[in-house]
């Protein structure tokens, strides 16, 4: 579970969406780690980025 203070999920994939060729999300995961995003850019390119869910960074 996230903890208390984590960033809301619509502000993580809100950022992923205003990512240079952002096309579409596929998947949102949670793990120990933060959040992770895993997207298709507009050229097919597979891309996961995990974010810290306290900053809502990419690690």
């Amino acid at each position: 579970m996230p903890p208390q203070n984590a960033k809301k999920l619509s502000e993580i994939v809100a950022k992923v969406e205003k990512r240079n060729d952002f096309q579409y999300v596929k998947e949102v995961g949670w793990s120990s780690d933060g959040y992770t995003v895993t997207y298709y850019t507009t050229d097919k390119a597979k891309v996961e980025i995990t974010y810290d869910p306290v900053t809502g960074e990419p690690k």
